[in-house]
């Protein structure tokens, strides 16, 4: 049905969707002398402007009253990712925790590794030892004196080989990838 042939209360309709008034025919009648000048001045006005917004359709009034609801819909919400839809389960994840001692301890252990007391703890037994280093060396010392090698194996080519330190690596690569 084209817009001559609907009825002016139709058009009063689309009118106030257009322009999101709520006006009746009284109203229309109030500024209008006749009703053929109201219809005329309707339809021109409503064409226009929902020419302006975008219509090429028919001169059709359903496409158009369709047309016209459709603009005063609201836009669609932007979809939500996937990554930021899991953000609910992961707020909530405290209160399911079960409380392990040995994990608890594994963590605390790990806290204590890079910590500063355990480190200079470290430093206190490298200081004791190194106190001690005349000690042991004095010991290992004493233990060639007392059981030194035989004569016999100092002049032995396998105590004291002769063989260059490169011979010596490829022997020991080629033994290793025969082996």
């Amino acid at each position: 049905m084209s817009l001559d042939n609907t009825p002016t209360n139709k058009l009063i309709e689309l009118s106030n969707l257009l322009y999101n008034e709520n006006l009746t025919i009284n109203d229309w009648k109030n500024e209008f002398d006749n009703e053929n000048d109201l219809r005329e001045n309707l339809i021109e006005m409503l064409v226009s402007d929902i020419l302006n917004k975008g219509y090429d359709g028919e001169n059709n009034y359903n496409s158009m009253y369709w047309f016209v609801k459709g603009l005063n819909i609201p836009s669609p919400k932007p979809l939500k990712r996937y990554i930021d839809s899991d953000d609910y389960l992961f707020k909530n994840l405290n209160k399911y925790k079960i409380q392990d001692s040995l994990d608890d301890f594994n963590r605390q252990r790990l806290h204590e590794k890079f910590n500063r007391d355990l480190h200079k703890k470290d430093s206190s037994f490298l200081d004791e030892l190194m106190k001690h280093s005349k000690d042991i060396r004095e010991f290992w010392r004493s233990d060639l004196l007392y059981n030194s090698p035989p004569a016999d194996a100092l002049n032995d080519e396998e105590f004291f080989p002769e063989e260059k330190p490169k011979d010596i690596n490829l022997r020991n690569i080629k033994s290793n990838y025969l082996n």
